[in-house]
Parts: structure tokens; sequence; C-alpha cells
């Protein structure tokens, strides 16, 4: 005699826990098409505990989590929406087509159900902003940023990755996200909430410099925070703006220097990065960081090389030039090489 399909349900989940190996797709499936939360509950668990090793085996098992999230009073949506989360993290593109479904659970009444949903698109956003901006998912993101410290992150994180993609969408938006970025404006941010925000402004000033400049003066207090990916986030968004407004940026050029040695990476190069363009207008003003930026020719990251010969170029100076001619030959990378050529061309 068969099992039921609860004690099915409840094997499958054992299994999952123990031999992962041994859970087959046609068992998830058959078990996926209850509806009852005796059956649902243990699949969904097993099939959780499957997807981190086996994501792409297990994509057909997606469209009957979507059902369980579709039925807005199924016990079962948060389990199906962490579910969904961890299948996005790994096959992105097979959970974006149901962007609107995960949308719309965002706006439920059930607290762990929208930081569930939220999680998920917030996952699905580096891999294809524009399936959010198509389901016009930004003002949920935005309505979002007053939600609990969570759903916040879920949805800074989503903004941030759209604006990536297409800033004049999340450009409307800048006051809100100077706001989450000054923490003077409201209670103090958690730091992803901050670096995020950061990320997302970067990106609107590409297009709307203006709206982004009241986000300088903490910015410039950001770049002593003890966050690496703040003090990375806040001075990419300044050089951002430096390439489209040079002379809001240029006082802060002696920051940016001593940034240079900075123990994070990510920070070191994008100090280079904020004089290279400040160097491009105000090349005097650069000049007192050159034998900083000359020890950035060997940093790890290529970007920092590449953008400290940027910097060295528009400052035209000749007491490099023998180093470039190494970088120009030498260095692994061929847009570092690029660059050494370029700013030797400009020095010599």
């Amino acid at each position: 005699m068969e099992p039921s399909p609860d004690r099915r349900a409840r094997q499958l989940a054992d299994r999952a826990e123990t031999r992962p190996e041994a859970v087959t797709v046609a068992v998830v499936l058959d078990l996926l098409g209850h509806r009852d939360p005796a059956v649902l509950r243990p699949t969904i668990s097993a099939l959780d505990a499957v997807v981190s090793v086996r994501p792409a085996e297990f994509v057909p098992a997606i469209p009957g989590l979507i059902d369980v999230v579709r039925r807005p009073d199924d016990p079962c949506r948060e389990g199906a929406l962490t579910t969904l989360t961890r299948f996005a993290v790994h096959v992105p593109e097979e959970v974006a087509p149901y962007a609107d479904v995960l949308a719309a659970a965002t706006e439920g009444t059930d607290p762990r159900e929208r930081t569930a949903a939220m999680g998920c698109l917030a996952a699905i956003a580096p891999a294809d902003p524009g399936a959010l901006i198509e389901v016009d998912a930004v003002p949920i993101f935005v309505g979002a940023i007053t939600d609990s410290a969570a759903v916040r992150r879920g949805a800074l994180l989503a903004l941030g990755a759209i604006a990536e993609s297409d800033p004049d969408v999340v450009a409307p938006h800048a006051p809100l996200l100077v706001a989450v970025f000054d923490p003077d404006e409201r209670p103090p941010a958690e730091r992803n909430d901050r670096a995020h925000a950061a990320t997302a402004l970067g990106r609107i000033a590409g297009v709307d410099p203006d709206a982004v400049l009241p986000a300088v003066e903490p910015a410039v207090e950001a770049l002593d925070s003890t966050s690496g990916p703040i003090r990375t986030n806040a001075t990419a968004m300044m050089a951002d703006l430096a390439d489209r407004r040079p002379a809001e940026i240029q006082p802060y050029t002696d920051r940016f220097a001593s940034l240079l040695s900075d123990d994070h990476a990510g920070t070191r190069s994008n100090a280079t990065s904020a004089l290279a363009r400040i160097a491009a207008t105000f090349p005097e003003t650069v000049s007192p960081a050159i034998p900083a930026l000359r020890e950035c020719l060997s940093d790890e990251r290529s970007k920092a090389r590449e953008n400290a010969c940027l910097a060295l170029g528009y400052c035209a100076e000749s007491t490099v030039a023998d180093d470039l001619r190494v970088m120009r030959d030498r260095d692994p990378d061929p847009g570092v090489r690029e660059r050494a050529a370029w700013a030797l061309a400009r020095i010599e």
C-alpha cells in the first residue's frame, strides 16, 4: 500500500537532509501539486535543501512554488518565497519571468512574506534589472524604504542594481536615497543601507548630478567610516559626481589622496578614479598626490592601476615616464597597457 501524500512528503524531507542526491524532481513536482499544508511544508523544505546544490535540475519546480505564492492565504507562502530566493541566487533568469508575482507579494500584510519576497527580487535585480523595470517595481522598492530593516535592505540593493542599468528610472527618487545615505536626516541606517544607497546615487550622478549634490557632505563624512563597503561606495559616488561636476568635488582631492593607501581594495580603486576625473579638469590640484598615485601603479586591482595611469597622464608628470613605460610593456591587463600608453603620449 502506497504511503499517504503527507507521509511521502515527510520521507522526502528526511531524505533531503541526509541524502539530497536521492531526491528526484518527479517526486517533488508531484507533491507540490497538493494544497494540503501537511504535504506542502515538508516538500518545500526538501526542495529548499537541494536547490543550493542542484538548482538547474529543479527549475521545473519553480512554477509550483509560484502557484503557492499566488494564493494569498496559503500558509506555505513564506517557505515558497524563501526557496524561490535560493533559486534566484543560483538561476535568476529562471525566476525573473515571475517578477510581477513577487512584486505583488512584497505588498502583503505578513512581514515575513514581505521580507522573503523582497529578498527574492533583490537576488534577481543584479542579473535582470529590466524584469523589475518592466513590472514597474521601482515605486514598490521606494515605498519599502520605510519598511523593516530587512525589507529596506533588499529594496535598496534592487534600486542600486536598477540604477546601474537605467539610472533615469531611479533618478526621481534621489532625494529619498540621499536621506537614507545621510545619517543626520534620519535614524542611523545600517551599514548595508548606506552602501546600497551610495551605489544608486553614483549611477544617478551620471544623468542628474544636481540631484546627487546634497549627498556630498555625508559622503565626505563616510570616507572616514570604519565600514569598507561604505567608504568604497561613497568614494565611487563622488568619483561619478567628479565626472560631471568636478568643481564640486575638487575641494576633497586631499581626502581621496589619503585613501590611496586604504586597506580596502575597492576604496583604493575608486579613489584613483576620483583623482583621475578631477585631474582631467584640475591637474594642478592632483599634482601633490603624484607620489601616492605612482605607488598605485603596482596595485593588485587592474582598475586602480588603470585610473592611476589616467591621473598621471592628465598631470603630465615627466618623472613617472619610466614607470609608465614598464606598465605599457609589461602589465598583464590590456586596459592598463592602453592607459599607460595614452599617459606616455601626453607626457612625451
